[in-house]
């Protein structure tokens, strides 16, 4: 679905600049800054896709500093997602996940407008996740339990990237990317359980409380294939 999409962007870029034979690249600067932004949930709000796939490339902003003459670059990439879930039923959780990467690539022109790149990253993840559930028991007396658990992995790691784009103009370009990461880290539990409950007899209320915790290693292969699409500005 996503090359389907992909091929019918670039057919259209083709023929919205069918007055250009060729691009003209400034060659003769040292170097250029090419910006990108994801740009899918943008694109479902102007074009149906239907059922697209779910995408779940964390980077939602590129930049890259481009050495023009080698066609190389230095590149970075940044994405964080924060969420905050509320249920009826006393069930609070609080998500945030920060990713951050910074690589190197080689850029090689495939006939006047695609651009194949291929590279190597650097990958740092943080992640957070607190999640509060309070439990009431109506037994006609106060008693009720609230247990809070809390999550924190810090992984890093490296591995390759593969990028396609199509230049739309010599200063606009759209494209997708292929990433294999290997990442390692440590994940760190910990649970607090605090109960209070009313003596039925004295009416004092009583509490108590226990804490665990625990640290695990965790390894993860990602294999991003390539669905998320980035618009990227040249300066």
């Amino acid at each position: 679905m996503l090359f389907k999409s992909l091929a019918a962007l670039c057919l259209g870029c083709m023929a919205l600049n069918t007055a250009f034979a060729q691009l003209t690249f400034h060659e003769d600067d040292r170097i250029s800054h090419h910006i990108g932004l994801q740009v899918n949930p943008l694109l479902k709000q102007i074009v149906n896709l239907g059922n697209s796939p779910a995408i779940d490339n964390p980077f939602l902003l590129k930049y890259g500093i481009r050495f023009n003459r080698s066609r190389t670059e230095i590149l970075m990439g940044l994405g964080y997602q924060y969420s905050l879930i509320s249920s009826r039923n006393d069930l609070k959780s609080d998500l945030s996940d920060l990713s951050f990467r910074a690589g190197y690539a080689k850029k090689h022109l495939l006939g006047s407008r695609f651009e194949l790149g291929l590279g190597m990253d650097l990958v740092l993840n943080a992640r957070n996740n607190q999640t509060v559930n309070v439990q009431a028991f109506n037994s006609g007396v106060l008693d009720s339990t609230v247990t809070t658990t809390k999550s924190i992995a810090n992984r890093y790691g490296a591995g390759p990237q593969l990028t396609l784009d199509y230049y739309i103009t010599n200063r606009i370009k759209i494209g997708t990317e292929a990433t294999f990461y290997f990442l390692t880290g440590i994940e760190k539990f910990n649970v607090t359980t605090e109960n209070y409950r009313e003596d039925f007899s004295t009416g004092e209320l009583i509490e108590n409380s226990s804490y665990e915790e625990s640290e695990d290693k965790i390894t993860d292969f990602k294999l991003q294939v390539p669905v998320a699409l980035f618009l990227t500005i040249i300066l």
